[in-house]
């Protein structure tokens, strides 16, 4: 379609009252083929509009071929040029205010043109045009309450931490112009701005950074795994491409290949010169890695893998990079070799050629249009008897020999297989921290605007700030303390893992697996409870696509059963603490009389004290954490001691307690977080600081020991009279922190560019 520039289109007079209706109609997706049929059919009858001015918009009514975003993108301008500061109501309003603007015609045909194309569009009142003129309306001032009681400055330096100045660094790049979100919902488009951005990034050396000095990075997991949080603050879709090829593909090559994989494919996969994706899911079997059905049978005549789909259940499905501009996968497949089946092995198998053709046998079909994260290129992979090299075959773990002879370093399949598997723990690791940003992002936007709007209250009085009500309160301000602890403890984690990377040998690798999924599964339940919580707490602002929100929930949905299904991921938790429980209990044998000898240890002291020092001292709520987690470890044991004595196959008796576990999980997680939590606040040197971050210390463990209060009565833990004290004590935490909780989402130090929500800006 012709693109009409824009000193042609400033000419135009009759259409320039309705580039306002036109240009929203189409950038919101809300015309229908029956409206543009009714549109095209009202236009014919337009007596107002030259015969140029109807052919181009009938051209513009074309839902076949619909105004490219260049087009769009220089109504806008014009849209612009003519708004000069006005205060319309509506399109309509606004297509008038332009037609006088202009000195264009405007009578009573005219007039009804207006009403019948918004009426139409159904896009009515101020909302309508926010995204034309988004400076237009003032937002209510942001009302300071309180002052802060400590220095918000030393706040964001001790969540930062030892990471401080590469965040701030990466504060800067990230508001840079040529970073601005894109507008659009052309997916091609969006696509293309992501690999633009993508290969900004790639530019500063941020993808490689984890990768050793010898093939361009830095070895610095840790950069990268700060990379990724803050990306968390930028475009979900940029932070996701980003994942797969430095993160899943990149780091698969480097944690799972040798070392003449390094050297042919590191630095080219950090500096962009290879696209790739991680071709693990399959449409039948996601969780389930061990059940992957995709094969790679050895051909010691010509010395090649066959990779072959053997079923529709084995296409590769959510591939990352796949649909548009990956050029080679690590695919996870069946090794057979000699006619035996060895289990999953990683390789590498080209998918495009140079010239982006896709490579004989490879299938790709493009996912489309997702709930979010448009920006992605996922596709659906299947390949039909595609041929690579032997030492395709990513070999650290196992190897096959030109004859066909296989071995492994590890005996065990199944130690073979987790081994490999806990390679990739840095993706859950990022994907946590990503998490914790949208948090942080949805925070920000709902507490400023509770300072700002006013709703309700007194004749003779303003009306009351929405932090004031106790219902906001409950809404947001636990949210935040759990938020908080999950900075604490990820970031403690992050340091933990980078470590490990460093010196393997001296790392507690079970413990940063067993963390690094729990923590995961509960910062991106943390996000995703957080975004919709903030998208209800401001209300029909919320709802506006300028705004923000709509777009965080839609992206960061996907975390919960990205890199693992949340639910597994919690049951892999608390097997691992039985497995703790069962080093404790004598090489795992569950022995009745020990079991009874642990739990008298933990039974509960009675205490009926209610005064509010008791209720916020940290040994209190540590107490009550440990016993709690050390009681569903040992009831969960007995169980499914019970299960299997009754004659029940573990792995349905694990099936029938499945629930256990996730609360065994919830325990063991909330102790973390718990003692991470206090172990920040402790190590904070600012005492002003130090106390605002123990009052929400205080009400992290509080909250989460009312939500559970029913079990802490059921076992005796509780009092009812305690169980209320707690509750009360709760409602006085969120009384006192109401109005330092602006300060404190102040202190992540989100710039306004990023958060780029009218409602949440200072």
């Amino acid at each position: 379609m012709q693109i009409i520039p824009i000193n042609e289109l400033k000419e135009l007079h009759g259409l320039l009252p309705l580039l306002p209706m036109l240009y929203v109609g189409w950038t919101n997706g809300i015309l229908s083929p029956t409206e543009i049929l009714r549109l095209q059919e009202y236009v014919n009858s337009q007596t107002w509009l030259t015969t140029q001015e109807q052919g181009y918009l009938k051209s513009w009514l074309n839902p076949q071929n619909p105004p490219a975003e260049a087009q769009r993108h220089d109504w806008l301008s014009v849209i612009r040029d003519y708004s000069d500061g006005t205060s319309v109501v509506g399109l309509a309003d606004f297509g008038r205010y332009i037609a006088r603007r202009v000195d264009a015609r405007l009578d009573e045909e005219v007039n009804r043109a207006l009403e019948f194309v918004e009426g139409t569009l159904g896009a009515r009142g101020r909302e309508a045009i926010r995204q034309l003129i988004p400076q237009t309306y003032d937002l209510p001032v942001l009302v300071e309450s309180q002052s802060p009681s400590f220095n918000v400055a030393q706040l964001t330096q001790t969540l930062d931490g030892q990471h401080a100045a590469f965040k701030q660094r990466l504060r800067q790049l990230l508001t840079t112009p040529q970073f601005a979100y894109h507008q659009s919902h052309d997916s091609e488009a969006y696509r293309a701005d992501v690999l633009r951005w993508l290969e900004q990034l790639a530019d500063q050396g941020l993808g490689s950074a984890a990768y050793p000095a010898a093939f361009g990075g830095r070895d610095d997991i840790a950069q990268y795994l700060v990379t990724m949080e803050m990306l968390g603050h930028h475009d979900l879709s940029l932070l996701v491409k980003f994942g797969v090829q430095f993160g899943l593909f990149g780091s698969s090559i480097l944690a799972l290949g040798t070392r003449h994989h390094h050297e042919r494919y590191l630095a080219a996969v950090g500096n962009l010169q290879l696209l790739g994706g991680f071709g693990m899911t399959e449409s039948g079997h996601g969780s389930n890695v061990r059940g992957l059905e995709t094969t790679a049978t050895f051909d010691a005549a010509t010395d090649e893998f066959i990779i072959h789909t053997p079923t529709e259940s084995a296409r590769k499905a959510y591939i990352g990079n796949a649909a548009r501009d990956g050029e080679m996968l690590v695919v996870f497949a069946r090794l057979i070799t000699q006619g035996e089946d060895y289990g999953i092995s990683p390789f590498l198998v080209p998918i495009r050629d140079g010239q982006g053709k896709l490579m004989d046998g490879v299938r790709i079909v493009d996912h489309g249009d997702k709930v979010g994260l448009n920006g992605v290129d996922n596709g659906r992979v299947s390949f039909e008897y595609v041929r690579i090299p032997r030492e395709n075959l990513l070999n650290r773990f196992a190897d096959v020999a030109a004859d066909g002879t296989y071995s492994s370093p590890i005996d065990k399949e199944s130690r073979r297989f987790f081994t490999m598997l806990g390679t990739l723990v840095g993706g859950r690791i990022g994907i946590g921290l990503t998490s914790l940003s949208v948090a942080k992002n949805a925070l920000t936007i709902a507490i400023r605007y509770a300072n700002r709007r006013r709703q309700f209250g007194r004749n003779d009085q303003p009306e009351t700030l929405l932090i004031d009500y106790k219902t906001h309160q409950r809404r947001l301000l636990p949210p935040l303390a759990q938020t908080i602890a999950l900075d604490f403890a990820l970031h403690g984690l992050l340091d933990q893992y980078a470590a490990s990377v460093k010196q393997p040998m001296q790392a507690d690798t079970r413990t940063i697996e067993t963390l690094a999924a729990g923590l995961k599964a509960r910062s991106s339940w943390n996000a995703t409870h957080i975004v919709q919580a903030a998208r209800e707490a401001t209300g029909a602002q919320g709802y506006l696509a300028e705004n923000q929100l709509g777009r965080l929930r839609q992206d960061c949905d996907i975390f919960t059963t990205f890199e693992g299904d949340n639910t597994v991921l919690m049951q892999l938790v608390a097997k691992e603490r039985l497995v703790a429980l069962g080093k404790e209990m004598r090489g795992g044998k569950i022995v009745g009389v020990l079991l009874r000898q642990l739990w008298r240890g933990i039974r509960p002291k009675k205490s009926h004290k209610i005064t509010s020092s008791h209720l916020r001292d940290s040994r209190f709520h540590k107490r009550l954490f440990a016993a709690r987690e050390q009681t569903r470890v040992l009831a969960l044991a007995k169980r499914l001691q019970q299960l299997v004595k009754q004659g029940a196959d573990p792995t349905d008796a694990q099936i029938a307690a499945q629930n256990d576990f996730i609360r065994l999980a919830d325990a063991l997680i909330d102790r973390e977080l718990l003692a991470h939590f206090l172990r920040g606040v402790a190590g904070t040197k600012d005492p002003a600081v130090r106390a605002v971050l123990d009052k929400l210390a205080s009400l992290f463990a509080l909250w989460q020991i009312e939500q559970d209060a029913a079990w802490f009565m059921e076992n005796g833990y509780l009092s009812r009279r305690k169980s209320r004290a707690i509750r009360a004590e709760v409602e006085s935490l969120c009384e006192e922190l109401r109005y330092q909780a602006l300060h404190v989402v102040n202190g992540f130090a989100i710039p306004d560019a990023l958060l780029a929500a009218p409602i949440g800006t200072r």
